[in-house]
């Protein structure tokens, strides 16, 4: 019975690392690898909820627009992590955007967010009066082809409490 027990188990672990996810989510999610395969968000008045232990692996160029609320709240021992393979896609994705004043409840804790690359804050942007709170984050090796490599923020407040930011690069701005 112990053998039918384990098969099972290793069977949903396996599910949970092939999903593949792409356009709107809401709800719960995690733990495990979740594929992105295309543009992700979480729409204004939705909210999606990111267990201790899940992964998003951007497989391309994809975006997060974060509109709604996102709860990624991992712990000291099992964090949440938001990364792409730099090798098989160069193009890389364009980290986190939160985008309105909608997503002001988002908490963000014990979070891994690298390699992503925009034009303005390859690892997080926050405009429009988003302000998301950030707290044992660790936000790294991001790029920005003008501002903001880890982070940019434009008419935003978003808060950070005991973060990590490094390894971080942008070009600058020339006109």
């Amino acid at each position: 019975m112990r053998r039918v027990f384990s098969l099972g188990f290793l069977f949903a672990l396996a599910q949970a690392s092939l999903a593949q996810l792409s356009g709107p989510l809401s709800g719960t999610l995690g733990p495990g690898v979740y594929t992105i395969v295309g543009d992700i968000g979480v729409s204004a008045g939705d909210s999606l909820r990111l267990l201790p232990g899940t992964t998003f692996n951007f497989l391309g160029p994809y975006g997060f627009g974060i509109s709604g609320t996102l709860l990624a709240e991992g712990t000291a021992s099992d964090s949440i992590v938001f990364t792409t393979d730099t090798l098989a896609n160069p193009d890389r994705y364009p980290g986190l955007r939160f985008t309105s004043s909608g997503s002001s409840g988002s908490r963000l804790a014990y979070c891994l967010i690298e390699n992503g690359k925009a034009y303005n804050g390859g690892g997080v942007h926050c405009r429009e009066s988003a302000s998301p709170s950030f707290t044992h984050c660790t936000i790294r090796r991001n790029s920005a082809d003008s501002e903001g490599g880890g982070i940019y923020c434009f008419d935003a407040s978003p808060a950070f409490s005991n973060c990590i930011i490094s390894g971080n690069f942008a070009t600058g701005y020339d006109g």
